[in-house]
């Protein structure tokens, strides 16, 4: 079950609702390396770059019959742009960094890494680690599992 803000909840009441959705790459203490967003929004202390072509939805599926856990995964696509010269992927290797994925809706602009909500927090909907990225000259592709995946690695 999701703990959202108390912003967030009023704001989603409507069905007229604005959410976007903001990525952010961290380090393994949470650090923030980069945070992408579909659209310019603002977050307090913290500088997104709007290069968030779209995002997946978030799904955990299980197969009780064939005995098979579907790990939930993420997936999301980045314009492969950093600036004039460089491209994001000459200047930055996101594999087993963490992924986090909020979404940030109008009364919201907070980013908050731990279960202790606060009024202004965006909706934390999916943390894990990413796994796998492929790219080419205008699109990263980059798929996170969530920890689930780690423990239940290698057991049968």
């Amino acid at each position: 079950m999701l703990n959202l803000s108390d912003n967030f909840k009023n704001d989603i009441i409507s069905t007229e609702q604005t959410l976007t959705p903001v990525v952010v790459i961290a380090d393994k203490n949470d650090n923030i390396l980069y945070t992408f967003s579909t659209h310019n929004v603002e977050i307090n202390n913290i500088s997104v770059i709007s290069i968030l072509k779209d995002v997946s939805k978030v799904k955990i599926n299980t197969d009780y019959d064939k005995k098979n856990l579907k790990i939930n995964t993420l997936r999301a696509n980045i314009y492969n742009y950093y600036d004039d010269k460089d491209r994001l992927t000459d200047i930055f290797d996101m594999v087993s960094k963490k992924v986090y994925l909020f979404y940030k809706s109008p009364h919201t602009r907070t980013i908050n890494f731990t279960d202790e909500i606060n009024d202004t927090d965006c909706a934390l909907v999916y943390k894990g680690r990413i796994t796998r990225v492929q790219h080419n000259e205008q699109i990263i592709s980059i798929l996170g599992e969530d920890s689930t995946q780690a423990k239940i690695n290698n057991k049968s």
